[in-house]
C-alpha cells in the first residue's frame, strides 16, 4: 500500500520525460502497424486494390507541367483552363478533371488544322479527383482514338494525372515525357 498522497505518483526513478518518450514510441509503433495493415490489405486483395490515402496535396496540372519543364523537356507556351474556358466543358464537372493545361512542344511545327492550343501541337495534362475518374477518361480517349485515326495520340496515366501527347511526336520523344511523368509522380 502506498503512503497517503502518492497514489497517483509515477514510479520512483522514472522521470516525466521517460514516460513521454515511451508514450511517443507507442504511438509511432501503432501508426506504423496501421500503415502496414493498409498496405497488406491492398497487396493481398483479390485484384481490386483499396485506395491508399495520400498525405500530400493533390497536384494541379500547372504544377505537373512546371515539373516537366524543370526536367528540360521542350515545353513551349501553355494555357491553363478554367471551367469557363475549357473547350470540352468538362473541367470541374462530376467525374471529370479538376485542372487542365495544354502546351506546345517546341519540336513540332503548328498543325494547320488544329487550334493553337491543341494536343496535336504538343500535349495536355488533366488532373482528376481520384484514380477511377482518371482511368475512365483514359479508357474513353483510347476508344475514341482507336475508332478515328485523326484523333490518335499518346496517353500516359500516373495515379490521378493523365498526360496526352501529339501523335506527331516520335515514340522516343513520347517516352521522354512518359519517363519524366513517372519521375514527377
Amino acid at each position: 500500500m502506498l503512503p497517503s498522497g502518492q497514489a497517483n505518483a509515477l514510479p520512483q526513478g522514472r522521470s516525466a520525460a521517460f514516460w513521454y518518450f515511451v508514450g511517443t514510441a507507442i504511438v509511432i509503433v501503432v501508426l506504423l502497424l496501421l500503415g502496414a495493415g493498409v498496405a497488406a490489405v491492398s497487396v493481398a486483395g483479390d485484384g481490386n486494390q483499396l485506395p491508399v490515402p495520400s498525405f500530400s496535396a493533390p497536384r494541379s496540372a500547372d504544377e505537373v507541367l512546371q515539373e516537366l519543364k524543370d526536367r528540360e523537356l521542350p515545353v513551349g507556351e501553355s494555357v491553363a483552363y478554367t471551367a469557363k474556358t475549357d473547350p470540352n466543358d468538362l473541367l470541374g464537372r462530376p467525374n471529370q478533371y479538376t485542372s487542365k493545361v495544354m502546351f506546345k512542344d517546341n519540336r513540332l511545327n503548328p498543325d494547320p488544322i488544329a487550334n493553337e492550343f491543341d494536343v496535336q501541337n504538343g500535349g495536355s495534362i488533366e488532373v482528376f479527383k481520384d484514380e477511377d475518374d482518371a482511368i475512365a477518361r483514359t479508357k474513353y480517349l483510347k476508344n475514341l482514338t482507336k475508332s478515328f485515326s485523326p484523333f490518335a495520340e499518346y496517353s500516359y496515366r500516373e495515379g490521378t494525372v493523365l498526360l496526352r501527347l501529339s501523335h506527331r511526336l516520335t515514340p522516343k520523344q513520347a517516352r521522354e515525357y512518359e519517363d519524366a511523368l513517372k519521375d514527377v509522380l
